[in-house]
């Protein structure tokens, strides 16, 4: 209990100090959520200048914010799906240094104070967890706020009309693929999760930006290499299996994948950073 009780106070003060010292960087991340509502826009007035006026729901707006991009089979219909590389690279870029500059400034006072360095690791891990969860949860608020002001009908569903000509696929039921999407959706974070996790036991292996580079280098080979093994495939709702049902990934593999990871990166970084020497490693 005493264990629980430690760690618990050492989240609400890492968590306090994040949103004290962080706010130009959540300014962006509501900046960046807010030019993808403003890009599905334009998207949709495109296919209403073409004459197409598909009806528009509060789940198109999810959908687009992490649609990535489908499986591609040859260079002629690849796309780089930007808004996708930023907002999952910047999930990554929030929780890559705060860990270590904690453990490089004050950090040293709290491993004195928690007494065992086995606290301090294991409250970093569910640090960067409950970030990721808290920004996922802002970005979500951002869209619905958005839709709010912009009278769209607030139903998580999608567009068959906006799916047939955005996409290009087609789906029998908007309500019935919006619950799909809700549940690839709701995966997601604990797949970013998990590359966080990963991201940080190799930034204790080695150094923060190592581990950062590695995480991205690991997403974007998602966009080129199909399969669910690679965190960004299970980041990209148009490579699910409803909404690419010939090579699409299930959800179950998604979380199997994000245990997977969880389960070796938590526990090596642990051993690891029982190992470190501190004194040796902030001069590096």
């Amino acid at each position: 209990m005493m264990d629980i009780m430690e760690i618990g106070r050492l989240l609400l003060f890492d968590l306090r100090l994040f949103f004290s010292t962080s706010k130009k960087k959540i300014l962006l991340l509501v900046f960046i959520v807010l030019v993808s509502c403003l890009w599905f826009d334009m998207a949709v007035r495109n296919l209403q200048v073409m004459g197409v006026y598909p009806e528009i729901y509060l789940g198109d707006y999810f959908f687009y914010a992490f649609s990535g991009i489908d499986y591609y089979v040859n260079t002629e219909n690849f796309y780089l799906p930007e808004l996708w590389v930023v907002m999952q690279f910047y999930f990554l870029f929030l929780v890559c240094s705060f860990p270590f500059g904690n453990l490089y400034d004050y950090g040293q006072q709290i491993l004195l104070r928690s007494g065992k360095r086995k606290y301090w690791w294991l409250e970093k891990c569910l640090w960067t967890a409950v970030v990721i969860l808290l920004m996922f949860m802002l970005t979500a608020l951002i869209v619905v706020g958005y839709c709010l002001l912009r009278h769209v009908p607030m139903r998580m569903e999608l567009s068959r009309v906006f799916c047939r000509f955005y996409y290009g696929f087609e789906i029998t039921s908007g309500t019935e693929a919006g619950k799909m999407m809700m549940q690839a959706f709701l995966v997601i974070p604990l797949v970013t999760i998990a590359a966080a996790e990963l991201q940080m036991t190799i930034g204790i292996l080695t150094r923060p930006q190592i581990g950062f580079i590695t995480a991205l280098v690991m997403m974007y080979l998602s966009i080129y290499l199909a399969t669910w093994r690679l965190p960004g495939n299970n980041t990209m709702l148009l490579r699910y299996e409803y909404f690419s049902p010939l090579d699409g990934i299930n959800v179950v593999n998604s979380i199997k994948m994000s245990v997977i990871y969880l389960a070796v990166s938590i526990p090596i970084g642990m051993i690891a950073f029982s190992r470190t020497d501190l004194v040796k490693k902030m001069k590096l």
